[in-house]
């Protein structure tokens, strides 16, 4: 597996940023080095946005903001209060933006929904809201290159301090990002179990060709499986595996491709 981040990934025309309900979260006034305020920071431009956007105002459920063309001048290492500048990146390594360039970098910020309890976020209606939030962000992508294929890097969008469960994330992400055409690079940070039961999970998706329309109708069914005081023993990965083999059973195929999604270590 490559490795990486987010941040550094070149090759890829959106980078996901994992944004607060306010854009640039406490980048002005809380001193957080989270994810959403290091992309701000290593791309300076990008914070001219919040001159335009009332941070006081919440994102609504159905919006997204894209910030196209914030170029990266700084190199950085750690995380959280870890993150430390290393330098200036030469000319020739920054990302200039050009609207068909594939060098183009467009940051989509997209806020995840805080996650209370653990049954809450696999609602069909908390699914359905996190599907449409990351489609919102790049469904007209198309609409704006001359490129046929573009890919979106990403990594545990909605986890850590908003109590995402990894499983679900990852594949909300598959499934919107697959829906608008988007290849995916999904970088790991370190999250080695992880990676290992998400490319197999993955392995099994592409060699049955399944669909958008089957892992969906698995996901939502995944809540009727829990007991009142836990979810269900059995993994969402591993709920998913076995409902599209008994949909294939019944002869039970619905439409929509799935896109190449790539794991990535760091």
């Amino acid at each position: 597996m490559d490795t990486g981040s987010i941040e550094s990934d070149e090759s890829s025309e959106f980078h996901a940023i994992f944004s607060d309900k306010w854009l640039g979260g406490g980048l002005l006034h809380a001193g957080g080095y989270a994810q959403e305020e290091m992309a701000f920071i290593l791309r300076p431009e990008s914070i001219v946005s919040l001159l335009l956007i009332p941070t006081s105002e919440d994102l609504a459920e159905n919006e997204a903001i894209v910030i196209s063309g914030a170029e990266c001048f700084s190199s950085y290492s750690g995380f959280g209060a870890t993150f430390t500048y290393t330098g200036t990146l030469p000319p020739e390594n920054r990302q200039i933006f050009e609207p068909t360039n594939s060098l183009s970098i467009n940051l989509v910020c997209v806020d995840a929904l805080s996650c209370t309890g653990i049954f809450l976020q696999f609602e069909q209606a908390s699914i359905h809201r996190e599907l449409c939030k990351l489609y919102t962000g790049v469904y007209n992508w198309r609409e704006k290159t001359d490129k046929e294929e573009q890919i979106y890097a990403t990594s545990h969008w909605g986890c850590g301090i908003n109590g995402g469960n990894r499983q679900l994330k990852a594949i909300e992400q598959l499934l919107s990002l697959s829906e608008a055409g988007l290849d995916i690079h999904y970088y790991m940070y370190g999250s080695k179990k992880f990676s290992q039961k998400f490319s197999a999970f993955l392995k099994f998706l592409y060699e049955v060709d399944a669909t958008v329309g089957e892992v969906a109708t698995a996901l939502f069914s995944y809540k009727d499986k829990r007991t009142y005081h836990s979810l269900p023993r059995q993994t969402l990965f591993e709920h998913i595996i076995e409902t599209i083999t008994l949909l294939r059973k019944r002869g039970t195929v619905t439409r929509g491709m799935l896109r190449k999604m790539s794991s990535r270590e760091r």
